[in-house]
């Protein structure tokens, strides 16, 4: 009788479902030409969501984030589709309630036909979400994992840009995505793959290169840089750790000319993999690069605030913040303080950080990219004030780097306080304003890589943001 005492919660727990497959979530479309017949009928955005199988980024998007609550509010106000070539059960599929798994395999098909790029190969990014207007025109894209916050600051502005005068209202934690493509798709990027790789593929990949019989070592281990799994991460940190280097690159640690390439001193390998998990890995692998926060070296902890400020994981911020009281190298604070707005950007002390840099630091340098970093932060009046304050202000170092915050809050409110500062700069604040304002306008990152670059002194890119240099 123990004994089956004992089993009973466990067979219950074998017989309910599980709880987040009957979760309300986003009611997808089940036929491709109904859909788009719908979206032109009734002027509807479509909103194009295309998941695979076997991999964390896209078992979270289909598991937790299709069913927030914010997230399905909006969702409901477009024409929903959902794109999957795999098959999850014979009856309603687990995985997309309401559909069938014939029914998303055939948008798959007709997806990949009518709207998405393939590479090379054939494959196509996964995750990604396409918003189209009626007539098919994208509005917007974005390749990658989002997280739901990210998602429903994408629903909103499809539902904008397609209807200006729409009433939306997302939630005060709503927040554009970095990697955000306006009126048009992100391409497939040869070096990352097509996506991350299901957990197979990595464990195979990491056999053949104990194997040693694969002809492009560096494709594949960029490859698994692209996984959330515990191997993969495992395995960098033994990259890492070979051959570790003792002496300087050169180049000052962040603070000299944009010509700085990872690659080219004793601790080279170790930049060149931090370079590449900063441009291709999801938020986890932080603790990747943990170790080497506190490096003596200068270039290889400028390589570790860049990496960290693109990967944005929450849970390093006690990481960040340590670097950045430990650091001595003003180039360096100036990076962990961008760092730490990047992955703490609701927190207060994140703003006093920024703000007591800004106005009490000695050095102009940090002064910069505190200002710059302020974009990062959450939306608020005091982060606003600040940015507008500098911007108007005598000091023209300063009134640039308050531009080029500006624009990577992504907020299309400070426009007018852009434009009017336009009249009588300088040319290099000119130049800065006008990238400030193209960014507003059409949501991609990409024009302020080079305004930041030199105006930061960065000697690593954030490719992750800016897109790579041209």
């Amino acid at each position: 009788m123990p004994m089956l005492r004992a089993l009973l919660p466990l067979t219950l727990a074998l017989l309910l479902p599980d709880p987040a497959s009957t979760r309300g979530g986003i009611p997808w479309e089940a036929d491709w030409a109904a859909a788009r017949d719908r979206a032109r009928t009734e002027n509807r955005v479509v909103f194009l969501a295309v998941n695979m199988d076997g991999e964390r980024a896209n078992d979270r998007l289909a598991k937790e984030v299709y069913r927030e609550k914010a997230v399905v509010a909006l969702a409901e106000r477009t024409v929903p589709l959902v794109a999957s070539a795999f098959a999850h059960g014979s009856g309603v599929c687990p995985r997309f309630g309401g559909l069938r798994c014939a029914e998303h395999q055939q948008v798959d098909i007709r997806a990949r036909d009518e709207v998405l790029q393939p590479d090379a190969d054939g494959f196509v990014v996964a995750p990604q979400h396409v918003f189209l207007a009626p007539d098919g025109a994208v509005l917007l894209s974005v390749p990658y994992e989002v997280t739901a916050d990210e998602l429903e600051w994408c629903l909103a502005e499809a539902l904008r840009k397609h209807d200006p005068e729409a009433e939306v209202r997302p939630s005060s934690g709503a927040r554009p995505p970095k990697r955000l493509v306006m009126d048009g798709l992100a391409p497939a990027e040869g070096a990352g793959g097509p996506g991350p790789p299901t957990r197979e593929e990595v464990l195979e990949l990491l056999r053949e290169l104990k194997k040693g019989t694969l002809e492009d070592r560096g494709s594949a281990v960029r490859r698994i840089m692209t996984a959330d799994e515990d191997e993969a991460r495992e395995f960098a940190v033994q990259e890492l750790r070979r051959s570790n280097g003792g002496g300087k690159r050169g180049g000052g640690g962040g603070g000299g000319a944009t010509s700085n390439e990872a690659g080219s001193g004793p601790w080279a390998r170790q930049e060149a993999l931090v370079r590449q998990i900063g441009r291709l890995s999801p938020p986890s692998w932080w603790v990747v690069v943990e170790e080497f926060a506190g490096n003596g070296d200068e270039d290889l902890r400028a390589e570790v605030a860049a990496a960290l400020e693109q990967l944005q994981a929450p849970d390093s911020k006690r990481l960040v913040a340590t670097a950045l009281r430990k650091e001595r190298v003003p180039a360096l604070e100036g990076a962990w303080l961008r760092a730490l707005a990047s992955v703490a950007p609701d927190d207060r002390a994140s703003f006093a950080a920024l703000e007591k840099a800004i106005r009490k630091h000695k050095e102009g340098l940090v002064r910069v990219q505190a200002l710059v970093g302020l974009g990062w932060l959450a939306p608020s009046e005091e982060r606003n004030g600040l940015l507008l304050e500098f911007l108007g202000g005598e000091r023209e170092e300063l009134a640039r780097a308050a531009a080029l915050g500006l624009a990577l809050t992504r907020e299309a409110d400070h426009l007018e306080a852009l434009k009017a500062r336009v009249e009588g700069a300088s040319p290099a604040l000119a130049g800065d304003l006008e990238a400030a304002i193209t960014v507003l306008e059409t949501g991609s990152l990409e024009p302020l890589g080079a305004p930041i670059a030199s105006l930061c002194r960065d000697e690593v890119p954030r490719e992750r943001f800016f897109g790579m240099a041209r």
